[in-house]
């Protein structure tokens, strides 16, 4: 089949950031949004007003394709719209692979599956997410493109210790990257509370023990933004700490890569750092049985210093190489 495609993002950079490789690959990225903030504004290729707008776009450059950054009220409505019109629709998950979220994980799954049937394809980060939704009998046709985000960034070639240098850090010290999550206090379908990130659950003990580390490590901190937004005092408490690097850049990778351990909680980027060959520990404040093995894990974040002690191996980083993305994405429709 001709396949001819845009990407489309309602105007959150998290979101945009699931697609924004495609442009590598002649796909344009276009967004919605009246108005549209100026820094997703810069970032796309296109940027419309309204979904008359859009329509219209598609109809003069004869698209045939939708892929679409996130599942939302917003963005199922678009694709309800060009689904009647004869669209294909494809829809990219969030993050890298399987997010825990919440003591019942399957409730995400859930939430998401519901959404799933105005999208021709759902393309997914792993086989075992696949696996998950095919267990929830989701009709959609489920598609395999993993690392999409990561082969990117591997193609430029990332040197470690050049990471380090521009970074201002010790290249002769082993790094630690946290890359806390932010969850919104509210309640799943099976009304359970998200998680809020072991950074607030477990404020003072992560404190405690970044002090007890930072002068023989490098500490890199990576927060969710939105814990700027919604836990200020407790990110200005961090952000106290004499020593400690805050990494705020649009992109997580490069501090993952230039790191040795990453400690995490309920994100997806804990999966990208177990492709990147990373030591990965997760804060399992909850108890919440994981949906892979891939992980260190430890119920408190002081449990960090224990680990660190032993001789732990590390993943291997295996690149995806040869990946056409652009056939896999046609044959998705077809």
């Amino acid at each position: 089949m001709t396949f001819k495609a845009v990407s489309i993002c309602t105007p959150y950079k998290q979101n945009l950031s699931n697609i924004m490789p495609l442009q590598k690959y002649g796909v344009p990225i276009i967004a919605i949004g009246d108005p549209v903030p100026e820094d997703i504004a810069a970032l796309v290729d296109v940027m419309f007003k309204d979904n008359g707008e859009l329509i219209s776009y598609l109809s003069d450059n004869e698209i045939t394709t939708v892929i679409h950054s996130e599942v939302s009220i917003e963005n199922t409505d678009i694709a309800y719209i060009l689904k009647t019109l004869g669209y294909k629709n494809i829809f990219i998950d969030h993050g890298a692979g399987l997010v825990d979220r919440g003591p019942d994980s399957k409730s995400y799954y859930e939430g998401i599956a519901e959404f799933l049937g105005v999208y021709d394809s759902y393309v997914v980060g792993s086989e075992k997410q696949k696996e998950i939704y095919e267990r929830l009998q989701v009709k959609t046709k489920l598609v395999v493109l993993s690392d999409l985000k990561l082969r990117v960034f591997m193609e430029k070639n990332p040197v470690k210790e050049d990471i380090l240098s521009s970074l201002g850090l010790d290249l002769n010290k082993r790094t630690i990257t946290l890359v806390p999550t932010w969850c919104t206090p509210s309640k799943n379908i099976n009304n359970n509370v998200f998680p809020q990130s072991f950074i607030v659950t477990q404020k003072s003990e992560t404190i405690e023990t970044l002090l007890k580390l930072i002068e023989g490590h490098n500490i890199i901190l990576r927060p969710h933004p939105n814990l700027f937004i919604h836990h200020k005092e407790v990110m200005d408490e961090f952000l106290s700490i004499n020593g400690l690097y805050l990494d705020t850049s649009p992109d997580a990778y490069n501090c993952m890569f230039a790191s040795d351990v990453i400690v995490g909680d309920y994100s997806s980027l804990n999966y990208e750092g177990v492709r990147m060959g990373k030591l990965v520990i997760k804060v399992n404040f909850l108890n919440q049985k994981s949906l892979t093995d891939d992980f260190i894990e430890i119920p408190h974040i002081s449990g960090l210093i224990d680990e660190l002690k032993k001789d732990l191996p590390c993943p291997a980083f295996s690149e995806s190489t040869n990946v056409d993305v652009i056939s896999i994405l046609s044959d998705s429709v077809s």
